[in-house]
């Protein structure tokens, strides 16, 4: 196998931890993933930075949130669930904290018209394999407090969603880049197109699923005028 080098999009220090992000592909992440145990999510802070986004970030929306990710990490991965999320990220997380080093993995979603962080731990050592047999692999574990710990975790969140929406601030008047999402169980579509971010949401399945149509048709007969002029 031809392993490409990974380039860290973003390293976030604070307290004794320091985190680099590398942005991953899809076959990486299937080499791997068997590799790993589940973390537990975090609800009850994912409810926190809905607060938060509420009163410090009212206009970063779907398109903000989506173009600020774009523009970072490149185009969405294709493996999330097209019924409940609109685009999924997937990333390594290298860990160094006092004189513990650990990887983890990082699938980051919009399940539902809320956000996801699902982490994995990877287990990089023969005694970890052994710890963690396979046939347990599927089960939630907590947070390893030695290792990257429910605090560094929420802290991890509350940076990376801040981030994004410091960035799209930074960069939204220059931004040009068109694209076009379908989030199906939330009913909406959303994108940047003719020089503005729009996100429409319908009240009826029928009427977003009409419009959904008529955009893709739109889209097919210009590829195809385009192929036709090659």
């Amino acid at each position: 196998m031809n392993f490409q080098p990974l380039e860290s999009r973003m390293t976030i220090e604070f307290n004794d931890i320091k985190i680099k992000l590398y942005p991953i592909s899809e076959t990486l992440y299937g080499d791997i993933i068997s590799l790993t145990i589940p973390i537990h999510e975090n609800y009850t802070h994912y409810l926190r930075l809905i607060k938060y986004l509420g009163i410090y970030a009212p206009d970063f929306d779907y398109p903000r949130h989506y173009a600020a990710l774009k523009t970072l990490f490149g185009d969405s991965t294709l493996l999330y669930d097209y019924h409940k999320c609109s685009f999924e990220y997937i990333f390594l997380l290298k860990i160094n904290k006092k004189q513990t080093k650990s990887l983890y993995l990082l699938n980051y979603t919009d399940i539902k018209g809320s956000f996801c962080f699902l982490f994995h731990k990877i287990l990089i050592s023969q005694e970890e394999l052994i710890r963690y047999p396979e046939k347990h692999r599927c089960n939630l574990f907590e947070p390893l407090e030695h290792e990257f710990s429910k605090s560094d975790m929420e802290f991890f969140m509350n940076y990376f969603l801040f981030y994004l929406v410091g960035y799209i601030k930074t960069i939204e008047h220059q931004y040009r880049d068109e694209f076009i999402r379908y989030h199906n169980y939330c009913q909406m579509i959303y994108g940047y197109k003719d020089n503005h971010f729009f996100c429409n949401q319908y009240n009826s399945h029928d009427e977003y699923i009409n419009e959904k149509k008529k955009i893709t048709d739109q889209t097919a007969h210009l590829i195809l005028k385009q192929l036709i002029l090659l």
